[in-house]
């Protein structure tokens, strides 16, 4: 199946799926800390980049990441003018996010670390990757160097994450609250 019809196809769907070498996943239901920090990270992101040039979405919009993947992240950055003249309330999918977030699921933390990683990084518009985990409230931040090399650094529990562009920081509280 291809990205599109996937996209196509998951607008007429109640479960959750994701598109991996031209064929449907399943994903697991999210237990509800990582639901919780996914919404934190989404809700945090939209606030602190009003008015700045980029948007935040995630959740329900999906990123294209070729003709045979496609993934729903927990939050993406966009700045790219050809998603940003989509309109947010029908796109089903965006195709240049520069940023990227992907919430480590409790049960397979690995599932997203190596699977997710390794696709995000093929989108050439994608400029940092982070993976954040709820058990443990940590995150790793991957910021492409060039085409072929990253940088990593890893942020203990209770660190800030900050992004240079956009230039952004969320607090581990922003992060991890769960009230």
């Amino acid at each position: 199946m291809s990205a599109a019809a996937f996209i196509a196809w998951m607008k007429r769907q109640d479960g959750k799926f994701e598109l991996v070498n031209g064929e449907v996943r399943a994903r697991s239901l999210k237990a509800r800390l990582e639901a919780e920090v996914r919404m934190n990270i989404l809700q945090a992101l939209r606030t602190k980049l009003r008015g700045s040039g980029y948007r935040a979405c995630g959740l329900t919009i999906a990123v294209e990441i070729d003709a045979a993947n496609a993934s729903y992240p927990a939050a993406m950055i966009l700045h790219d003018p050809r998603d940003l003249r989509r309109d947010p309330l029908v796109a089903a999918a965006m195709t240049y996010p520069c940023a990227i977030f992907e919430v480590l699921p409790p049960s397979r933390p690995d599932d997203a670390r190596g699977g997710h990683f390794a696709r995000y990084r093929e989108i050439e518009s994608v400029k940092v990757i982070v993976l954040v985990d709820p058990m443990g409230q940590t995150c790793e931040t991957y910021e492409r160097l060039d085409a072929d090399s990253w940088r990593v650094r890893r942020h203990p529990a209770g660190a800030a994450l900050e992004l240079a562009e956009p230039r952004v920081t969320l607090t581990a509280e922003e992060m991890f609250a769960e009230d």
